[in-house]
C-alpha cells in the first residue's frame, strides 16, 4: 500500500484516527478558522480505518478515543488562539 498523508476534518474521526494509533503529523487552520488534522499513513491501513468507522463496524478502546478526543480539542483551542493573535 502506497503512504500518504490523508487530512481530516471531522473531530471524532480524527480522534478514532488516534485512538487507532495512527500518526498526527500536522493541522492547518484556513483563513476561516476551520482546523484539518494531517495524518500520515504509516501503516497503510488509514483507509481502511475511516471505512470501519464510517460503517460503524470499528472497534476502539473508549479511554483512548476520550484522551484522543481532548488532546485534539487542545489543538484546536490553541490553533484557534495563534490565529487570532496573528490577525491582531
Amino acid at each position: 500500500m502506497k503512504k500518504k498523508n490523508v487530512e481530516i476534518a471531522d473531530i471524532m474521526l480524527a480522534a478514532f484516527l488516534l485512538a487507532k494509533r495512527h500518526s498526527l503529523v500536522s493541522h492547518k487552520v484556513d483563513s476561516d478558522g476551520f482546523v484539518t488534522f494531517i495524518f500520515f499513513d504509516r501503516q497503510g491501513t488509514i483507509e481502511e480505518d475511516i471505512q470501519q468507522h464510517v460503517s460503524g463496524k470499528a472497534k476502539v478502546i473508549s479511554a483512548e478515543f476520550v484522551t484522543a478526543f481532548r488532546n485534539l480539542r487542545s489543538v484546536i483551542v490553541r490553533a484557534k488562539t495563534e490565529n487570532r493573535k496573528k490577525e491582531r
